[in-house]
């Protein structure tokens, strides 16, 4: 794995590829040999699927799955990712629990958590 550093809305690798985002990355893990990128969105934008995989040569491998219930909703970004049990969490604004497949970004599961 390459080494890397986060700079504000950039992943600067050390061979020289960049991934640039968006907005300003707020966490990042590393997870089943990709680099889990949560973006810091502002309060006023509607911006929900802000959580990506990146590999170690620079591309963006999934964007995670959007949700047609979550997206009704209205502003609901993911403010935080972990990993429990081998699996990557993610928890929204709403309040919901997203489990995601680290390999394709979709969702296996979510659960209301308030």
């Amino acid at each position: 794995m390459d080494n890397y550093c986060i700079s504000n809305r950039k992943i600067i690798f050390e061979a020289g590829s960049v991934v640039e985002f968006d907005f300003s990355i707020k966490q990042t893990l590393i997870f089943n040999h990709h680099i889990i990128v949560l973006l810091d969105i502002p309060e006023d934008t509607c911006y929900n699927q802000n959580v990506f995989a990146v590999n170690f040569k620079g591309k963006t491998v999934w964007q995670i799955q959007g949700s047609d219930n979550l997206d009704r909703i209205g502003i609901c970004p993911f403010t935080s990712i972990s990993i429990s049990n081998h699996e990557l969490i993610c928890f929204n604004l709403c309040g919901f629990r997203l489990t995601v497949n680290p390999a394709t970004g979709h969702v296996t599961s979510q659960v209301f958590n308030r």
